[in-house]
C-alpha cells in the first residue's frame, strides 16, 4: 500500500518535467491505486510493498523503513507528483 496525503496548501506552481505522476507511475508498475479525497491518503498496493508518501514531504516509509526522496512530493492541478527517484522505491 502506498499512502499519499495530499494537502491543498502544499500545491506547487511549477511541474518539473523529470517528476513522475504518482498514479500513472504506480499503475504502470502494477499497483492498484485508491484515491478517496485530497485530504485523505491515496492507497497504492501490489500485495508485496507498502509505501507512505505525504505531499510537501520528501520523507517516505517503505515497508516500515524510513527513506528520503531527492525532492518533496507535491500536488499540482489535482495530480500528485514525486521526484524521479520515486520509481526506485
Amino acid at each position: 500500500v502506498l499512502v499519499v496525503v495530499a494537502d491543498e496548501a502544499k500545491t506547487e506552481e511549477k511541474v518539473d518535467t523529470s517528476d513522475l505522476k504518482i498514479r500513472e507511475a504506480s499503475e504502470k508498475a502494477g499497483y492498484t491505486v485508491k484515491w478517496t479525497a485530497n485530504d485523505k491518503p491515496v492507497e497504492i498496493s501490489n500485495g508485496k510493498r507498502t509505501i507512505s508518501v505525504t505531499a510537501g514531504e520528501s520523507d517516505v516509509v517503505v515497508n516500515n523503513i524510513n527513506m528520503t526522496l531527492s525532492e518533496k512530493v507535491y500536488l499540482k492541478d489535482g495530480v500528485m507528483y514525486a521526484p524521479y527517484d520515486f520509481a526506485d522505491l
